[in-house]
Formats: structure tokens, C-alpha cells, sequence
């Protein structure tokens, strides 16, 4: 039996070319006195090295270093991943009884927070798109029907970009949201790049959010469960209720190694993602150009979605429905045959999250491997897939509010249970 270790450097050695979370993409941008020194930097609190609880010098520095850049009034570092970042957001900026807007496929870690801070949600449903099989994002009039319907509403809770990469308006939402002294509050898990190019989306702060949380982990050269929690400059969010919070969330002992890498990775990004992102730009761009000539995948981007739409370039989304594989195949060839491991795939499409540590060599495998898959004969897989094999989320009406639901004693049923089909 092996260990874990030698399970995961075994699959390691298969995992040739990395498009998927953490965007340290194996740390190649990481100087080797980093990491021969990983081990010695995991210490603990002591005088020279700070306390993450109550932050007076080292940390405070870094933290006020990152809120520089990314253009927060406060920015906070997370070590528990971004699910405790989103906890900590919403109960931090919400109190118990509160209502608040939320989409309804948002990470599960809102729906987390809003049993353990005993907050309601008014589900705001965004449209799915059946031929591309993808929701687009949270559009500004139904933010504004919502509020007209619900005008107890505290604020609302808006994830963008999505994990297809595609961004609601958020500086129109923001505007909708302040006008009516409301909150605004965005899982910007997948936007933590967004700052450090001017090719990509402007940040959630940018457009006047009052919090918003960063998987830094997900886009930046860090290490995973690392997070980041900023607050909006102008945001009236008590800072003493959501450092609080924070306490009373986060654990008591902080890695830090992952906090090193938090303020490594900045430092990186700061250092190499303008001329590596620009140049991943153009190789991607030309990479589109030759996809949409040759006609056999599609490309999902704005000129594809239905709504006037921003997406990040560096989320390359591509659909294998005219090749009639699904991308849960196209995924299984490009790992089987390519050693490419791309981030995730659904029923049409495959999920490559591209970061400042990608080389432009990678992108040249990556199409060249696209190009081999786009003319292959799929004509006799079993793995046909049209659009009557799509559902989407049903919307749903609340018997119980979520943190009196949780309590409840409940029954498991399966798919395809009478019971659960004469609910729905």
C-alpha cells in the first residue's frame, strides 16, 4: 500500500500540463530558496513572528501591503480557504434575521453561512443557456426586480466571475444596491488575477463592492487554502464586527507557510503577470482564431453568451457538442493521451483555468492536443450527448429558512424515488 505521498507524486508525474486550481501551476515561478526553505518557515506565533488574532507587526504589514494593491481599505489573510472567507463575509456584513439576495448557484459555503448566521435568502435565478449548457451571470434589473419585490432586502450576496469566468455588472448592481442603502458583498473567488492586468475584468472593489472575498490559490501563484478578505474603501461595513467574526472563525493556528505564500505570490504577480498575461493573451487569442476557422469546437466566450457580458480571457472555456462527445470525454482524452489535466468538464464543455504561471509552450500542447481531438470520429461513442440529457437547478419555494432546516431530522431519497419526483 503506498502513502499518500508517493500516491500524489506518482500522479504528479502524469499530471504533465497543469490547467487546473492551484495557480502555482507546480510553483514554477518560485525561487528555490522558497522552497528548500518550506519546512523551516512553518513556525508558530512568537514576538518576531506576529499574530494573525490580533496583527501588530510582520502580518499587519504584509495585509496592509496587499490591501495597497489590490485597493481595499482593509484586506484580511485566510487560511482556511475562501469557504470560511465567505462565512466570515456574509455574517460580517449581515445580521441574524436579515434578508439578503443570493444566486442560486453560489458556492455551498453561502449557504453555510447563511445557517450559521441565521440569515434568509431570496434566491435571484440566473438564465441558463441550454445549447451551451452554462448559466451566465446575475444581470443588474434583476438585482433591481428584486428589490422592487422585496424592499426589507439588506443587500446581496453575487458571485463573479463565475467558475466559467463570466462577470455580472457588478459596478451597475453596486450602484442599484447603494442608491437604496443596501450592501453589496461578491464570492470573487476566480477574480484574485483580475488586478494585475488591464486584459482582464475590472476587480469587484473597482466597481464598488463593500466586500468581496479571493481564492488567491485558485488564479495566483499561492498555495491552496489560501484566501484573502478585502473591504471596499468606501464600504460602511463595521470593521470591528468583521474582524470579530473573523476571530471567532479562523483557526488559531495560521500556517505560516500559506501566509508566506500569500505574500509571495502578490510579490510574484506583482513581478511577472503584466508581460506573462499579455503574452498568454495573444497566444490565446490566435489559439481561438484557429478553432473557430477549423469549426468543429466551439469557443465560449462574450460573443457566445446572450447577455451583454464580461469573461475573463484567461478561463478558456471550449464545448465539444458539435464533435457529439461530451466534455466529460474530451476531458478523459486529453489526460489519457495528452497528460493534460484541465480543471473541470460538464456535459458539453471542458474548464481550463490558464494563470500567470503558464508559459506560452503550454498553450501550443494545449491547442495542438485540441487539434488532434477536433478531427477524430466519435461516431460510434457511447458517449453521445444532445440536450435532453441537460437539466438546470430547480427553483424552489422555502419551507424552512436554511438555519432551521439544518436542525431538521431528513430523509435521503434517490434520484429517481416517486417521492421525490411528486415534490418537485
Amino acid at each position: 500500500m503506498h502513502s499518500l505521498f508517493k500516491t500524489l507524486k506518482k500522479f504528479s508525474e502524469k499530471d504533465k500540463l497543469r490547467f487546473h486550481v492551484p495557480g502555482h501551476n507546480g510553483g514554477n515561478l518560485y525561487s528555490r530558496d522558497f522552497s528548500r526553505n518550506m519546512f523551516n518557515i512553518d513556525v508558530t506565533e512568537f514576538d518576531e513572528t506576529d499574530d494573525l488574532q490580533h496583527p501588530s507587526s510582520i502580518l499587519c504589514e504584509a495585509q496592509n501591503r496587499a490591501a495597497k494593491i489590490f485597493g481595499a481599505k482593509n484586506t484580511y489573510f485566510i487560511t482556511c480557504g475562501s469557504s470560511l472567507s465567505i462565512q466570515a463575509m456574509i455574517m460580517g456584513a449581515f445580521n441574524k434575521g436579515d434578508r439578503i439576495i443570493v444566486d442560486r448557484n453560489c458556492h455551498k459555503s453561502v449557504i453555510s453561512a447563511l445557517m450559521l448566521g441565521g440569515i434568509s435568502p431570496v434566491f435571484a435565478y440566473p438564465e441558463f443557456d441550454y445549447e451551451l449548457s452554462i448559466y451566465s451571470a446575475i444581470t443588474s434589473a434583476q438585482i433591481s426586480d428584486l428589490l422592487d419585490e422585496n424592499p426589507d432586502i439588506k443587500g446581496a450576496l453575487i458571485t463573479s466571475p463565475t467558475y466559467y469566468g463570466i462577470c455580472s455588472d457588478i459596478k451597475e448592481i453596486a450602484n442599484i444596491l447603494h442608491s437604496k442603502n443596501k450592501l453589496l458583498v461578491v464570492d470573487e473567488a476566480h477574480g484574485a488575477d483580475f488586478i494585475f492586468s488591464e486584459y482582464l475584468p475590472e476587480t469587484a472593489l473597482e466597481c464598488g463592492a463593500d466586500l468581496c472575498v479571493q481564492s488567491v490559490h485558485k488564479t495566483l501563484p499561492c498555495l491552496t487554502q489560501c484566501s484573502l478578505l478585502h473591504v471596499g474603501k468606501k464600504s460602511k461595513v463595521s470593521i470591528s464586527r468583521l474582524e470579530r467574526i473573523l476571530r471567532m472563525l479562523h483557526t488559531t493556528s495560521p500556517s505560516y507557510l500559506l501566509m508566506s505564500s500569500i505574500d509571495e505570490g502578490i510579490r510574484l504577480m506583482q513581478k511577472h503577470a503584466k508581460s506573462r498575461i499579455s503574452d498568454l493573451t495573444l497566444k490565446l487569442e490566435n489559439m481561438k482564431t484557429k478553432i473557430r476557422i477549423a469549426n468543429r469546437i466551439d469557443i465560449i466566450d462574450e460573443s457566445s453568451l446572450k447577455f451583454d457580458q464580461n469573461k475573463s480571457i484567461l478561463r478558456l472555456v471550449l464545448s465539444f457538442k458539435k464533435l457529439g462527445i461530451s466534455g466529460f470525454k474530451a476531458c478523459e482524452l486529453l489526460k489519457h493521451n495528452y497528460g493534460i489535466y484541465a480543471e473541470a468538464a460538464d456535459i458539453f464543455n471542458v474548464v481550463f483555468v490558464i494563470t500567470a504561471s503558464n508559459t506560452t509552450r503550454e498553450i501550443d500542447l494545449l491547442e495542438a492536443a485540441i487539434e488532434e481531438i477536433s478531427i477524430g470520429d466519435y461516431s460510434n461513442s457511447a458517449d453521445l450527448i444532445t440536450s435532453e440529457n441537460i437539466c438546470q437547478i430547480p427553483k424552489i419555494e422555502l419551507a424552512y429558512e436554511p438555519h432551521s432546516a439544518f436542525a431538521k431530522d431528513f430523509e435521503t431519497l434517490s434520484v429517481s424515488s416517486d417521492k421525490l419526483i411528486n415534490r418537485i
